[in-house]
């Protein structure tokens, strides 16, 4: 869900090699990230029609994490 997606994307924002993997639901980054981590994998899982979350996030986030070299 959206909320645990938050927490565990700021998580390893604030203390990169917390966790190995992160499996994010339609969730967001509260602020995208500067750096991107190699020592965590990051999935980012959106559907289209969330009506609570806009999809535009994900993407954003994945820009986000590419451009940052992760």
């Amino acid at each position: 869900f959206s909320q645990g997606a938050i927490m565990a994307l700021e998580s390893i924002k604030a203390e990169p090699g917390l966790a190995s993997r992160v499996i994010a639901f339609n969730g967001r980054y509260a602020s995208l990230p500067e750096t991107a981590s190699t020592a965590t994998t990051i999935h980012l899982i959106h559907g289209g029609e969330d009506p609570v979350i806009d999809l535009a996030h994900a993407v954003a986030a994945q820009e986000a994490l590419i451009s940052a070299g992760g």
